[in-house]
């Protein structure tokens, strides 16, 4: 039905504003905190309990404490964390009519978590929501762990919550080698080094081959190597055994090359010419990665260090090719 006291009340006309709690506690306590009530946009026209709505609404971050707190208060006075709604989304040629769980509509992962934990469904489709927001470890292998798939490790950062979430999960006995239909597991969906490091220190495998017989180190590719150039991520690479000068499939540039057009990223050059990198391979073109750097200043030094590790290191093959011609004569 269209209230328009509860529309005025949950202030459904500011999708960002803050509710005024002691007014919606007084509120339901005479009335019926689960009854429905239209909620209309210009992207959507919604049947929700007060509950659905206020665990949608879209909020600044340092309000977000609002929205937990009535929800709370919801369900104190009675709220179904359970309860049927409807939504309709409007894609430009017509409504899409669909049932939902109350759930389904939560805006983040505290408001999730407040739900599951008075009663609402763990589904596997909040997991993604959960990892990228970093949400509490214990709850997370709690409820889902029969629930995550290689690809939901994709969201993890390289930060203390990502770290909860694998340390509770090694604790509940998690698989982290599982694979999915293409043979990959949850390496191959990570884009952090560190990340990997964490997985692998609680029993991921580097060597696990996929259907097309690929491991996670065949598939760390120039971008990705690029994409970790940091002192840190460099030194994790090489502990694992990944090689620094893996091609791109696209012209076979190394991240040497990547760095080298993207401008002058020294360190990240650096790092890797420290670590081993190789800067005489070649890409498709023929090119050294001091030969892909588009001209300007500053891209200068990236290209006067590219060039000078190219010179040190056609020094030090002649200079061990020199060292071996009197061994190989003391031979003869």
């Amino acid at each position: 039905m269209t209230n328009l006291k509860l529309n005025e009340l949950l202030k459904t006309d500011e999708w960002d504003a803050v509710l005024d709690r002691e007014e919606i506690k007084e509120y339901f306590q005479t009335h019926d905190v689960n009854e429905t009530f239209y909620v209309s946009g210009g992207a959507s026209q919604t049947l929700l309990t007060p509950l659905a709505y206020v665990a949608s609404k879209s909020i600044n971050n340092h309000d977000r404490d609002n929205v937990l707190d009535v929800m709370r208060d919801l369900i104190e006075l009675g709220a179904d964390v359970n309860a049927p709604v409807r939504k309709s989304d409007y894609f430009g040629d017509g409504f899409l009519d669909g049932d939902k769980e109350l759930v389904d509509l939560a805006n983040g992962a505290d408001r999730i978590e407040l739900l599951v934990k008075n009663g609402a469904r763990a589904k596997e489709s909040q997991i993604l929501t959960l990892f990228r927001d970093g949400a509490d470890g214990a709850f997370i292998a709690e409820n889902y762990s029969d629930l995550i798939k290689p690809r939901h490790f994709f969201y993890l950062k390289n930060d203390d919550a990502s770290a909860a979430i694998i340390d509770e999960l090694a604790l509940t006995g998690y698989d982290f080698n599982v694979q999915d239909v293409s043979g990959d597991t949850a390496l191959s969906m990570v884009q952090d080094i560190g990340v990997v490091k964490r997985l692998v220190d609680a029993g991921a495998s580097v060597r696990i081959p996929n259907n097309d017989g690929e491991t996670f180190l065949d598939q760390c590719d120039a971008g990705f190597i690029e994409r970790n150039s940091s002192a840190e991520g460099v030194e994790i690479m090489k502990e694992l055994g990944v090689d620094l000068n893996s091609k791109d499939s696209y012209d076979d540039f190394t991240a040497l090359h990547i760095l080298a057009i993207n401008g002058n990223r020294l360190d990240g050059i650096r790092n890797l010419l420290e670590a081993g990198a190789d800067p005489t391979v070649r890409n498709a073109d023929g090119k050294l990665p001091s030969q892909v750097a588009f001209p300007g200043e500053y891209r200068r030094e990236a290209v006067l260090l590219l060039e000078s590790a190219v010179t040190k290191r056609k020094l030090m093959e002649e200079l061990g090719e020199s060292q071996q011609q009197p061994i190989m004569r003391r031979k003869m």
